[in-house]
């Protein structure tokens, strides 16, 4: 059975940028995950991670696959983050662009044989509860059985991070109909507090999530968006799941929440 984990907490090199500074007020050590976006070169990425260690938490890199121009590059950049920011556990996607070379997704990099030379403690994988706009349902399930069967055949822990949903009780129901927990596999529900809804419509719309655009239309151009409140049922949903909270432009506001300051 896999227990629930603290919550966690995902940035971007922008919201690193900007707000940084303000993952030093969350309290204890948080695992943080760094996407890896385009225009951001591998050595801005390694540092931003560097950058979230220096502040005092635990930094868990999005190994974006479709970045690297093959194995060997994403293998290399896997020992930058290890040597220069002690990362030790990452999360692995495809992401959205052009692939660079000849890795297009999770599955591409998990048969590369790297992810078993890299000595992670735990990899990652991204969830879709909800489905996803460019994939067939019944690949993404058969995506999950592969690497269900990977992570027993070669020791490596899994966890999913699933799809960010206005109702966070979606995603959990899908995790325990998945089984996540009897597997001993982590599993992390994507939320937010705030967010710059230019940055939620983006993301709504990318992943072709109606319910979060609407979020935004209600929001009435207020300068943040706030993010959905509990919903009924929803703690005996999440009790083998862990919030993860996107930042989503948000970030200094985020920590604030998570903090408890006003």
């Amino acid at each position: 059975m896999a227990p629930a984990l603290q919550p966690s907490l995902e940035v971007t090199g922008d919201d690193l940028s900007r707000e940084g500074d303000s993952l030093a007020r969350l309290p204890g050590t948080w695992e943080v995950f760094v996407a890896h976006l385009g225009g951001q070169t591998v050595e801005e990425f390694v540092q931003g991670c560097f950058r979230v260690r220096q502040l005092g938490h635990q930094p868990v890199p999005h190994l974006t696959a479709r970045r690297y121009r093959d194995p060997k590059q994403l293998e290399e950049t896997i020992r930058l983050l290890r040597n220069e920011a002690m990362v030790r556990e990452a999360l692995v996607l495809a992401g959205d662009v052009d692939p660079a070379g000849s890795l297009k997704d999770s599955l591409d990099v998990m048969d590369s044989g790297v992810l078993e030379r890299s000595e992670l403690r735990r990899v990652w994988f991204s969830g879709y509860p909800e489905g996803h706009p460019k994939i067939d349902g019944g690949r993404l399930e058969e995506a999950w059985r592969r690497k269900k069967g990977w992570s027993q055949s070669c020791r490596i822990p899994i966890g999913v991070v699933t799809q960010l949903a206005k109702d966070p009780a979606i995603p959990a129901e899908w995790c325990r109909r998945q089984g996540f927990a009897e597997r001993g596999i982590a599993s992390r529900i994507s939320r937010f507090l705030y967010a710059r809804p230019e940055i939620l419509e983006d993301l709504a719309r990318l992943a072709g999530m109606p319910a979060l655009l609407q979020l935004v239309r209600e929001s009435g151009g207020a300068p943040y968006v706030r993010g959905p409140t509990a919903v009924k049922g929803e703690e005996s949903a999440m009790q083998a799941c862990s919030p993860h909270y996107m930042a989503l432009g948000a970030l200094s506001r985020t920590v604030d929440g998570l903090s408890g300051i006003p």
